[in-house]
């Protein structure tokens, strides 16, 4: 259910080595960026898509209020993308699964993928409900979590995929 948001944040950063084997996202297809504005603040290496951020590639697509690429220049690893942060209204959708919430980040150099906010994962009916989303891209681990007094909930329809 969440490889499609490793290949959304991976669509922003070619960089990055492709972990998934699944034809379904192909990663070297052309990547579309619209935006209200972009603003390249060369000194703090920060590229800012401003004002309903849509972002595609062959089938995946990422739409949020603003999102801002942090980079290093003259990387020697090839690892240019450092971080990447999505905020407002972020829904990360392949035809099939979606993921909603309030921002998120991709952390390159962990390998580590939050969002948080109103989190909501879907595939098909089935439907899962938290706070927050954790997912190590290295292990595969993933956790969906909420405030302390919160619970995650989850709706899952028998025969559904």
């Amino acid at each position: 259910m969440y490889k499609f948001i490793l290949a959304l944040f991976l669509l922003i950063s070619n960089s990055h080595a492709n972990p998934l084997d699944s034809t379904d996202y192909n990663l070297k297809q052309p990547i579309e960026i619209e935006a209200d504005s972009l603003e390249i603040i060369q000194n703090q290496q920060r590229a800012i898509f401003d004002g309903n951020v849509q972002v595609t590639q062959g089938n995946i697509k990422l739409n949020a209020n603003n999102m801002i690429v942090h980079y290093k220049r003259g990387a020697k690893d090839g690892k240019n993308i450092q971080k990447i942060e999505v905020n407002g209204n972020v829904v990360l959708a392949t035809p099939t699964e979606s993921a909603k919430g309030n921002k998120g980040t991709y952390n390159v150099v962990d390998n580590m993928i939050h969002l948080v906010g109103n989190v909501t994962l879907s595939k098909g009916n089935n439907i899962i409900k938290g706070d927050k989303l954790s997912y190590n891209m290295q292990s595969g681990y993933s956790k969906v979590s909420t405030t302390k007094n919160g619970r995650v909930k989850g709706l899952f329809l028998p025969g559904q995929k």
